[in-house]
């Protein structure tokens, strides 16, 4: 469970029994609901970057803008109201303050970073304002001191703007208009035309009066004379 704007529910707060690391190190683990304590916090400023110190990285983030946005204070007393359960269960001892000088440092160990745009970035940079998603882990005890342990688990970070690429719109050069693709050419069109059985009567006429050989009846003289030729001939 991440808190966002969530106002956090002290009666569920729970610090577990010590941890003890070395004779000179002992850790005090926090639960919340018997979870783990995560926030995500509001908009906040990043003045110097990624730190490193003694071989381990940590980062500072301040609450300069508190008075512009009310869930930057709504998110301290959140921190507070931790910070109060602790010096009540440790009143004998030396409880240093998560936030000094109105920021809070946060130890990095695994961590992703990314910009507006959800992509992955490979660095935090000074003077930038994002959104972190934090643990408070736990107390160290250590020399009769006690840390609180807050983590930096996530960081989105808003990155001015950054041309990777020429992008200048030069108004001499000379736009070269791709040409478009030809349109395919039409496909060819088939004009049946349907013949009416009249038609088709008409056509198989002529044909046959084109093959037929033409005959003319002999005439009454013709017979005449061909039956004299037959007299004579007998």
């Amino acid at each position: 469970m991440i808190l966002s704007k969530d106002i956090i529910d002290v009666d569920n707060l729970l610090i577990g029994k010590c941890l003890r690391f070395s004779n000179d190190f002992s850790f005090y683990p926090i639960k919340y609901f018997k979870k783990q304590l995560v926030f995500q916090t509001p908009k906040l400023y990043v003045p110097y970057g990624i730190q490193e110190k003694d071989g381990k990285n940590n980062i500072e983030l301040s609450f300069i803008n508190k008075n512009n946005d009310n869930n930057i204070n709504n998110f301290i007393n959140n921190i507070f109201k931790i910070q109060i359960l602790i010096k009540q269960k440790f009143k004998s001892k030396h409880i240093i303050d998560i936030i000094r000088e109105d920021k809070i440092r946060l130890k990095i160990m695994k961590c992703l970073y990314y910009d507006d745009d959800k992509n992955i970035i490979n660095d935090i940079p000074s003077n930038v304002y994002g959104n972190f998603i934090i643990n408070i882990s736990g107390i160290w005890e250590y020399d009769d001191n006690f840390y609180i342990q807050s983590n930096l688990l996530q960081a989105k970070i808003s990155l001015p703007l950054f041309l990777n690429e020429y992008s200048f719109i030069d108004e001499n050069e000379p736009i070269v208009k791709k040409k478009p693709i030809p349109p395919p050419p039409p496909l060819p069109v088939f004009n049946v035309k349907k013949k009416s059985i009249k038609d088709i009567i008409k056509t198989n006429h002529k044909k046959i009066m084109k093959n037929d050989i033409e005959y003319n009846p002999p005439s009454i003289d013709d017979i005449r004379d061909a039956i004299k030729r037959m007299k004579k001939v007998d």
